[in-house]
């Protein structure tokens, strides 16, 4: 499962083999059940993750009503940036919207890699780029959520995103 990851980073920047070594040792792979959260409103984001397998769903609360932002699937690197880049609370949830298998890496690791490796820096700053021009495209074309994923695994999780998309009526 830690080879996904390390096919993730290596697609954002080749890794040299003790970089690679240096990511296999300090991941971890965490398992969530449909409905747990990997994150909470008011939680100090700590790891960055990548979904190995299944689907999560980020959102924040307004007015009592939850507002989804996005959905994560398998290779999607996750984290509530804001939280995670200044290590303050932040008000975004992560919950895992099916059965998700996550390999993370701590915060305070990743902090280590890019001092002793400075060839991470690269990847980190590469998926930097890719994560908020998501977010700003996102921004941009407010009020539809854009949803990135194959056909087939849209079709696999359409039931358990009913949950949250809300239904329109004419």
């Amino acid at each position: 499962m830690i080879e996904k990851l390390i096919d993730r980073l290596n697609n954002l920047s080749p890794m040299s083999d003790v970089l690679s070594e240096k990511i296999r040792s300090i991941t971890k792979i965490e398992n969530y059940p449909a409905g747990s959260f990997i994150l909470k409103e008011g939680q100090v984001c700590k790891k960055a993750c990548m979904v190995v397998t299944g689907l999560a769903r980020s959102f924040y609360v307004n007015e009592g009503r939850e507002i989804t932002s996005r959905f994560m699937d398998e290779g999607f690197i996750i984290t509530s940036w804001i939280s995670y880049y200044t290590q303050k609370p932040g008000n975004e949830y992560i919950e895992a919207a099916e059965e998700t298998v996550l390999a993370s890496i701590e915060y305070n690791d990743i902090q280590k890699v890019y001092k002793e490796f400075p060839e991470s820096n690269i990847i980190g700053r590469k998926q930097t780029e890719y994560a908020f021009g998501g977010f700003i495209s996102g921004l941009i074309k407010r009020p539809v959520l854009e949803i990135n994923m194959s056909r087939e695994k849209w079709m696999k999780a359409k039931d358990a995103l009913k949950v949250y998309l809300p239904v329109h009526s004419n």
